[in-house]
This record gives C-alpha cells, sequence and structure tokens, in this order.
C-alpha cells in the first residue's frame, strides 16, 4: 500500500505537516472510538450545517491526530518555536477549512490558501501526546473507509 500526497497548500511544510496529522489519524485507527466514527460519519453528509456538537467532535478527533503527529514530531528532535507555531497554525486552518468543506465550501487549494491567511499564531500550540508512539507494523490500523478533503 501507498500515499500519494497532493497538498492542498504547495510548500514543503504542508508536505511535512500532512505526513505528520497523516500518521495521527493513522494511529487513531489502531485505538478506535465511537467519537473517532461519528466525526468520520459527519464527513459524509457534505452539503450540510453541522451542529455546534458534531463540530467539537471532528474537533477533538482532529485536534488528537495532530497532537499524535506532533509527538511524531518531537521524536525527531527539538523544534524551533516558529515552526511549532506554523504547525499549530496549520492545524486551525485544515480544521476551518475541514468545516467549511463539510458544510459545502468548495475546498481546493485555493480555499485553504484563504483559511491558511486569514489564521493567526494560536496562543496555545499543539502539543505532542503524551503517549509513545504506535508502530504500524505491529498494530496494524482498522480498515474504516475514510474521504480526505
Amino acid at each position: 500500500r501507498g500515499i500519494t500526497l497532493f497538498p492542498k497548500y504547495d510548500s514543503r511544510f504542508a508536505l511535512f505537516f500532512t505526513v505528520a496529522h497523516l500518521y495521527g489519524h493513522m494511529v487513531q485507527l489502531t485505538r478506535t472510538t465511537d467519537g473517532m466514527r461519528r466525526s468520520i460519519g459527519f464527513v459524509y453528509r457534505r452539503g450540510t450545517t453541522l451542529a455546534e456538537g458534531e463540530v467539537q467532535c471532528i474537533y477533538d478527533y482532529e485536534v488528537e491526530a495532530a497532537a499524535i503527529g506532533r509527538r511524531l514530531i518531537a521524536e525527531l528532535g527539538e523544534v524551533e518555536r516558529a515552526l511549532d507555531a506554523h504547525y499549530s497554525r496549520m492545524f486551525l486552518a485544515d480544521f476551518h477549512y475541514l468545516i467549511d468543506t463539510i458544510e459545502g465550501g468548495r475546498g481546493g487549494p485555493e480555499s485553504f490558501e484563504r483559511f491558511l491567511r486569514r489564521e493567526p499564531v494560536p496562543w496555545r500550540l499543539i502539543q505532542p501526546d503524551p503517549r509513545p508512539l504506535v508502530d504500524l507494523r505491529i498494530s496494524p490500523p482498522e480498515e474504516i473507509p475514510i474521504t480526505v478533503l
């Protein structure tokens, strides 16, 4: 199996973020939860307005994946504060882009770039997940159909 990346935003950092974030989602698939399954289900309701609790459910799922990805980055060594801030900023832009796309936004690179341009650096950065990394060769992810927007 392989993954071909066509990043929404064309930069080396976008690829770095995408790989880390997708690793986070793969780890989540090794320990599925009801909230995760609900969040994945919301993606398939494209074109409908999400309720506040549904947005929170998606956020919880996405921020956990971002924290797991941040842990992967931490394993590689020390990270400059500016890079750490950009990771958190890109996560928030990606989250807002995802919600917009689920609710009927057109999506695509131009749309993502608009969200990233308007996203400030957050006060609280994404912290690395405290749990150990998962070797996906030893603990393979559960096979759940997902859509990448």
